[in-house]
């Protein structure tokens, strides 16, 4: 799907107080960098109206530790990254196998 960042501003606003409650969108990558810089930036432009509905809205340069509490509280996280692998302007949608990544796993590694 081809969008706009822009795009998202009305659908965001839509949004009912609370409807995003428990929600977490993390944006991250290199502002310094403008095609890297997406995450950030789709983060910031959804920030106001997801806060308003009740979510959280992260901006980072990249995924840290510090990160974790705020996501392991969180019913839905949503990363959002640049990526190469498409062109540009579209979106792409991945879903985690968070039994992959649980703790009992983790330390057979």
């Amino acid at each position: 799907m081809n969008c706009a960042a822009t795009d998202l501003r009305p659908l965001a606003d839509a949004l009912p107080p609370g409807a995003a409650a428990g929600v977490v969108v993390l944006g991250y990558g290199n502002t310094l960098r403008q095609d890297d810089g997406a995450g950030p930036a789709v983060a910031d432009l959804l920030s106001d109206a997801l806060t308003r509905a009740g979510g959280t809205c992260l901006s980072a340069h990249q995924l840290l530790p510090e990160h974790a509490a705020a996501l392991a509280a969180a019913l839905l996280v949503i990363f959002v990254d640049a990526s190469i692998a498409e062109s540009a302007g579209s979106i792409t949608w991945h879903t985690l196998d968070t039994a992959a990544t649980s703790l009992e796993r983790a330390d057979t590694l």
